[in-house]
């Protein structure tokens, strides 16, 4: 049984909404991050000491979630409704290939 390595890059905003629906499905483990991204999405303007100034990167947040084989087709679905429901205008969800795995816990066993 392989492993699939799920990335996805979305609105910050999302991340309760991603985790609740995560949880629901049974998936006890994955990261969320904060990152930088720009895309097909215009620079927005802010304020800063009274100056206007376009902003090129926006705050986004990266979603990383380790699943077998059999189960990537239906996580991704469930982040892609998730995210197009909560009005998502840009991200993207990448699936990638696994070679090791290594884990450990609170009993300090270590395997693959």
């Amino acid at each position: 049984m392989g492993k699939k390595k799920i990335e996805v890059q979305f609105p910050t905003n999302m991340v309760p909404v991603l985790r609740q629906r995560l949880e629901e499905m049974g998936i006890k483990e994955a990261g969320f991050s904060n990152v930088m991204g720009f895309g097909e999405k215009e620079k927005y303007l802010q304020f800063y000491r009274g100056q206007r100034y376009a902003v090129a990167l926006a705050p986004q947040a990266k979603l990383e979630v380790l699943a077998a084989e059999e189960e990537v087709r239906q996580i991704v679905e469930m982040i892609r409704q998730t995210v197009l429901q909560e009005g998502a205008a840009e991200g993207w969800i990448a699936v990638l290939p696994v070679e090791e795995v290594y884990f450990w816990g609170e009993d300090g066993a270590q395997g693959q």
